[in-house]
């Protein structure tokens, strides 16, 4: 979002102290309506976040007069802030009077018409972006790119001015955000001069960038998985409820119904996130589903289903020890998918066709076969994985340091119905990739993709 008029704003130039927690918040607004016998119907009150942030400040000297005057006089009005949470930093120099800036990646904030600051140590430019150029459009056609002995093109950031002096190695982007303090600001003065104070500002909606990009490589029947392990040092939480439906007038007996006809289960679990990648895939997730409005599917991570013998290529099917499994889930509307988890991080997903008793065991159908032989000494669990949706409208991200983060999600299961708006899913090449290699080789491929797609034409174009 351009930035309206300089008259009309100040900037906020005092960064958190990261001694204490940085909050980054994001809220939705759900309307649920709920039935006698369980059922939902959600509806999306708000298809952009609102979204808050919180952190403390210590100033001294003239930095705590220069805060002081600026609350006398803007403290009400129009504040323009730089990002504490989302940040890049530039892999190059730049030139003097240089109106573009190396960055490692783009991101869903640098786009063409937004602002962003440019911080150097105690040096900051506030600047609005014209354009984005990205490297596999830009370098590879003009001297063959890095892989091809030429030079190594980074994604740039084209400003509608010019930078000025030289920007070195390591200058960080933030993005530039629009809001306003909150009504009530308060401090605390250790000494004289000094001043520590907690702030809470709000961005104006419609003026930040959210991306909730694509739904990932994690799917299964229409649905997205939440693949993200949760921190088990935290002790996640598992609450059970199917609450009876009473008729008591104080006096004689009690006439208890059942109108619902499964349970429901509550995850309450905390995710620690150790880098930026990881903490914008929750964030993501949470904007894809609109807060409660969304459903996905979840494992739980537990060894739910302990296998009483191996997977093997082209069957449909899976034995579990004992039989206790078909005599409590065989028609559960809930338990109705699972994943195998391998010791190698990957990560399979299967819908569940029926459970039937053999053997003294129990035999689950799937509806698809597996597409490799998978050992009991590959696999480390294999677990109910049940629709959930998020039991909160909130999302807080709490930074401990600069680029970690974690959060406490609690999910809220749902009845196993057909998916409410179908995700298209991945045909069978793609599928045995994720099968046999795992999510990591998609990374691969999509270089690999550009340099056949796009790449090779233009090199061949370019070579005489």
């Amino acid at each position: 979002m351009a930035l309206p008029d300089p008259s009309e704003y100040r900037t906020f130039d005092y960064g958190p102290n990261w001694s204490q927690t940085v909050s980054g918040g994001l809220s939705f607004r759900t309307q649920i309506d709920v039935s006698r016998s369980g059922r939902e119907q959600r509806a999306a009150l708000r298809n952009e976040p609102r979204r808050t942030i919180e952190f403390t400040i210590l100033l001294n000297a003239d930095e705590m007069r220069a805060f002081a005057r600026l609350m006398a006089k803007w403290q009400n009005r129009l504040m323009v802030l730089a990002d504490p949470i989302r940040a890049a930093e530039t892999p190059l120099a730049t030139a003097d009077g240089t109106i573009s800036l190396p960055v490692a990646d783009l991101a869903e904030w640098m786009a063409a018409g937004e602002s962003v600051f440019l911080i150097d140590g105690e040096r900051r430019l506030l600047c609005e972006i014209d354009s984005v150029l990205d490297d596999r459009v830009a370098g590879y056609g003009v001297n063959y790119g890095n892989d091809y002995g030429g030079t190594d093109y980074p994604d740039s950031i084209v400003f509608s001015d010019d930078l000025g002096a030289t920007w070195p190695v390591g200058t960080i982007v933030r993005p530039a955000l629009v809001g306003r303090l909150a009504a009530s600001v308060r401090g605390s003065h250790p000494t004289s001069d000094v001043v520590q104070s907690s702030i809470l500002f709000s961005v104006d909606p419609g003026s930040d960038v959210f991306d909730p990009a694509g739904p990932g490589y994690d799917l299964l029947d229409g649905r997205e998985v939440l693949a993200r392990k949760p921190n088990w040092s935290a002790s996640p939480e598992s609450t059970f409820e199917w609450g009876p439906e009473n008729v008591d007038y104080d006096y004689g007996r009690i006439a208890t119904y059942q109108p619902i006809a499964f349970p429901t289960l509550l995850r309450r679990a905390t995710y620690l996130e150790q880098d930026r990648a990881g903490e914008g895939y929750l964030t993501a997730f949470f904007v894809r589903q609109r807060g409660q409005r969304g459903e996905f599917l979840m494992p739980t991570w537990m060894n739910d289903l302990p296998l009483a013998a191996a997977l093997i290529d082209g069957e449909s099917t899976l034995t579990v020890l004992g039989t206790e499994t078909v005599d409590e889930f065989a028609d559960d509307p809930i338990y109705r998918a699972l994943m195998v988890y391998m010791n190698d991080g990957r990560r399979i997903y299967r819908e569940i066709e029926s459970i039937v008793a053999d053997s003294g065991n129990s035999v689950i159908t799937l509806t698809s076969p597996w597409l490799g032989d998978y050992a009991l000494s590959e696999i480390a669990v294999v677990c109910w994985m049940p629709v959930f949706r998020f039991a909160t409208d909130q999302l807080t991200m709490q930074h401990l340091v600069e680029g970690a983060a974690q959060t406490q999600l609690t999910m809220r299961s749902l009845e196993y119905l057909d998916a409410e708006s179908p995700i298209t899913g991945h045909d069978g090449a793609a599928q045995s990739v994720l099968e046999l290699w795992g999510d990591w080789v998609f990374l691969e491929l999509d270089g690999i993709d550009y340099e056949i797609n796009t790449h090779y034409p233009l090199i061949t174009q370019a070579v005489p």
